[in-house]
């Protein structure tokens, strides 16, 4: 897979090869995580999206536990991006690892959900 130039935030500024078909894009304003259609099939269907991109702010959290190390994330990163996807999917999280439970007190979507505020929006989408 070539450097991607252009991505949904707009042109591609700059481009960093993670690991073959991995790519961190930068734009004027956002970015986030471009994978080929091979490595795009390794993301649990749950979290996989389906124009291959994954957004800087949240999204990158589903690469870095897909592939982790492989693709340059340390231990810390992955277990950031564990707390990343527990906090704001959880839903998307225990459809992703059954059997996992999760505490109110790790959740900022479920705490929210306790308090009674309509998170609807915040469900994970492909």
């Amino acid at each position: 897979m070539i450097a991607p130039k252009r991505s949904p935030w707009g042109a591609v500024q700059n481009a960093t090869e993670l690991a073959e078909g991995i790519w961190s894009v930068s734009t004027a304003g956002h970015g986030g995580i471009k994978l080929s259609p091979q490595r795009s099939k390794r993301v649990p269907i749950v979290w996989r999206r389906t124009d291959g991109w994954y957004e800087e702010d949240c999204h990158w959290a589903v690469v870095a536990v897909t592939f982790g190390e492989s693709a340059g994330f340390t231990p810390a990163h992955v277990a950031a991006a564990h707390k990343t996807l527990k906090d704001y999917y959880p839903d998307a999280y225990l459809r992703a690892y059954p059997g996992t439970m999760i505490d109110i007190a790790e959740s900022y979507i479920l705490q929210k959900r306790a308090a009674g505020e309509d998170m609807t929006g915040w469900e994970y989408r492909r």
